[in-house]
């Protein structure tokens, strides 16, 4: 097998960030994310202030593919592979601000939203909680770009869940043909991706957009892309062109966030521009002007933050620019005050316990504590199906809440046969 990308990292850094592949780091990918952050972020404020912001999620698909395929092949190749390790470093990563955003919401929700939008929002936290809110957007609510679609504060998770929906696959194949047909692996990456693209381009000519925009089948092909570039053979330091080839790539992402509107047909082959790009800044843009505009202190600072400060955009439509403030405050604490790792908020593997309890309770107080995190989301919201919903508002910031029992206008009174006579509790009854 051709030597890979992987193999050729850079230095390690002591920076604590998002992209980090068993403490390898990319201050450029950082960079990235910025723009592909600001992009979504612009977008959801003011559409006007970024027409096609919305293209910067095919930007963090290729980011991820990248990183968590170049992270498993490295793990591969150096017999260190391991299911748990990986699944809890996606969990110290994604549980701590996603939890915390559902939470913020459910809370905020109780306030502002009236009983109807309460249980729509408590079955969208149900299918955020499985990591299934891309299905439940694409049966539910259909158009990315309705106006209706957008007052929902949980939008943004839909590309989380692809993502995790991605990562319960791509490990398990991986390892398949690592174990079996090692030399085909690159060939086998590149056909899915080829097939994932076509799926989504005929979904687009099918008029059926809102499954090629939401769900894994026509997404895949965008993080294959990141995978695929990680199993490619290294770049000779001293390749000709690889300015012209950043320009491209600055070219392929910044254009459609002009060109590009919530008219335009989105995504398929539309989305190649976005995609291409960012391989090509992933892969040449970390030298020269290009990587002194990526790796300046600015850029990287923002990357670091970059998946805060989405999860605020969700709370936008109840607080507008506050929570995408309060989320960056958030995120920029959570990177001065951790302790230095490769991964945010380390598994404490590493760390020896005074108490002389076992170096890997760090590892079962994570699964644990996002065991207990899913379940309480599960259990919270309700889903009105009993005719019961928890107290909400009539209206924007009122005072009036739902009663939590429907009134007989609301549903028929049973028949007389099978009323029943209403009994005082043993503890108020008159001796």
């Amino acid at each position: 097998m051709n030597k890979c990308i992987s193999e050729n990292f850079c230095s390690p850094s002591s920076r604590q960030g998002g992209n980090f592949i068993h403490g390898t780091y990319f201050p450029h990918i950082d960079g990235l994310r910025t723009f592909a952050v600001l992009s979504v972020v612009l977008y959801h404020l003011q559409e006007w202030l970024c027409p096609g912001g919305y293209t910067g999620v095919d930007i963090f698909f290729v980011i991820s593919g990248y990183l968590i395929g170049g992270g498993l092949v490295r793990s591969l190749k150096e017999n260190s592979f391991s299911l748990t390790s990986f699944y809890c470093r996606r969990i110290k990563r994604i549980m701590p601000a996603y939890f915390c955003l559902i939470a913020v919401v459910l809370a905020f929700g109780c306030f502002v939203l009236d009983c109807d939008d309460l249980r729509s929002l408590g079955r969208t936290v149900r299918s955020s909680t499985l990591f299934i809110t891309n299905i439940y957007f694409n049966r539910t609510t259909g158009d990315y770009f309705s106006p209706a679609t957008e007052e929902n504060p949980l939008l943004n998770l839909w590309s989380l869940s692809v993502e995790e929906q991605f990562y319960l696959v791509i490990p398990l194949a991986l390892l398949f043909m690592w174990k079996t047909r090692r030399s085909a692996l690159m060939a086998a990456v590149c056909g899915t991706m080829l097939l994932s693209l076509c799926v989504a381009t005929y979904q687009m000519d099918m008029v059926e957009q809102s499954k090629a925009f939401y769900l894994l089948p026509g997404r895949a092909w965008e993080l294959l892309a990141g995978c695929l570039l990680a199993l490619a053979p290294a770049v000779a330091d001293k390749t000709r062109g690889k300015g012209l080839l950043a320009l491209a790539g600055w070219t392929g992402i910044l254009a459609p966030f002009a060109c590009y509107t919530s008219s335009t047909l989105f995504p398929g082959y539309t989305a190649l521009p976005s995609v291409a790009g960012a391989v090509l800044l992933i892969r040449y843009g970390s030298d020269g002007w290009s990587g002194r505009i990526l790796k300046h202190p600015v850029c990287t600072g923002i990357g670091k933050i970059s998946y805060s400060c989405i999860c605020g955009t969700g709370l936008s439509s109840f607080t507008g620019p506050t929570a995408v403030s309060t989320s960056a405050a958030y995120g920029i604490m959570r990177e001065c005050f951790s302790p230095p790792s490769p991964w945010p908020t380390s598994l404490g593997n590493s760390l020896k316990c005074p108490s002389g309890r076992h170096p890997r309770s760090g590892r079962a107080k994570t699964l644990s504590s996002s065991l207990w995190s899913a379940a309480a989301c599960l259990v919270l919201p309700g889903n009105g199906s009993n005719g019961r919903t928890a107290p909400a508002t009539t209206g924007m910031w009122r005072s009036t809440t739902c009663r939590f029992r429907n009134t007989g206008a609301d549903r028929p009174s049973p028949p007389r046969s099978a009323s029943r006579r209403r009994t005082r509790p043993w503890w108020k009854r008159e001796t």
